[in-house]
């Protein structure tokens, strides 16, 4: 197995989690029950995660879904701050937190959302200075609230609806009906979709319901169902050691050849090579330092200090 499930930890009434670590080299995994935000305070850093590949410097922000298989290395100092966010919490349901698509990332951000990234960011510093206190001095009741806040951020402006159309000016009803589609056709993807069947089972006009396909981060109807197919056949990749044909079967490819075109557009590389890259990645031993909480909440500060500072010159 190139990639393993690590559940979170949370402690009880307490739905994020938070780090500050040194990654040289962090072993490939998922985390089955928690999105995981990460922001660079130090240094420069690479990731893989799911079918992105980026490299990452200070200041940057990226997340990460439930299952996305990830991994974080670098060959210079560095410093992460890590929030891990509980699927299951008092604010949203379990299902639409695991079949989310969220995109926190600075490197993407487009112009709906620089605001909501620069709250994200305050959050996610202000959480990993509570999460640092001592436990007798760290309120539950304040971690749950800033974790809601943090999530409705998500939600309200980095899912993948969110680089269609400028939230402060969405239509609710439309947004239900496309995540009822995503959740439907995550859950289905194995079996053969149509888009004339969901337009149906959603009162859409098919014509109407593929034009507004085209302009989402997916491309097209097509491009996002195989997707789907494509992100449930990386976890068989790097889980099990069935064959690539086999694995293009199971996940609802008529041909191979289909999966490995539309595993190259999302991945840029063949199966077999992805394979070969964590087969080679996971040869290193894993080196991440986790700083204890007085040091975290140091370089924590040390950032938010800087970090203010920059943004109060730019205003």
């Amino acid at each position: 197995m190139l990639a393993a499930n690590t559940p979170i930890i949370f402690e009880q009434n307490t739905p994020i989690t938070s780090s500050v670590c040194k990654i040289t080299h962090q072993e490939a995994h998922f985390h089955e029950n928690a999105i995981e935000l990460i922001l660079v305070l130090k240094g420069t850093v690479h990731m893989r995660a799911s079918h992105r590949h980026v490299t990452l410097q200070k200041g940057d922000t990226f997340s990460m879904d439930p299952e996305d298989i990830h991994c974080i290395y670098s060959d210079v100092d560095n410093l992460i701050l890590t929030i891990h966010q509980n699927i299951i919490n008092r604010r949203y349901p379990q299902k639409r937190m695991y079949n989310c698509f969220f995109a926190y990332e600075t490197q993407n951000a487009n112009v709906h959302q620089q605001a909501a990234l620069y709250e994200g960011t305050d959050l996610m510093l202000a959480a990993a200075l509570e999460q640092a206190k001592p436990q007798a001095m760290r309120s539950c009741a304040i971690l749950a609230e800033l974790s809601d806040k943090l999530l409705e951020i998500l939600v309200k402006h980095f899912d993948w609806l969110s680089f269609m159309w400028d939230p402060t000016d969405s239509n609710p009803m439309l947004q239900e009906r496309f995540y009822r589609i995503i959740d439907y056709c995550q859950s289905n993807y194995k079996e053969k979709i149509s888009i004339s069947m969901l337009a149906e089972k959603e009162h859409f006009n098919k014509n109407y319901f593929s034009t507004l396909m085209k302009k989402t981060s997916f491309e097209g109807f097509s491009y996002m169902l195989n997707f789907f197919r494509c992100d449930g056949a990386e976890h068989l990749l790097l889980t099990t050691d069935k064959s690539i044909v086999e694995i293009s079967g199971i996940c609802g490819f008529s041909d191979p050849k289909y999966f490995y075109k539309h595993f190259n557009k999302w991945w840029r590389m063949r199966p077999a090579k992805l394979r070969q890259w964590y087969e080679e990645y996971s040869r290193a031993e894993n080196r991440v330092e986790t700083l204890v909480p007085q040091e975290a909440a140091a370089a924590t500060k040390e950032y938010l200090s800087a970090y203010h500072i920059k943004r109060c010159l730019a205003r």
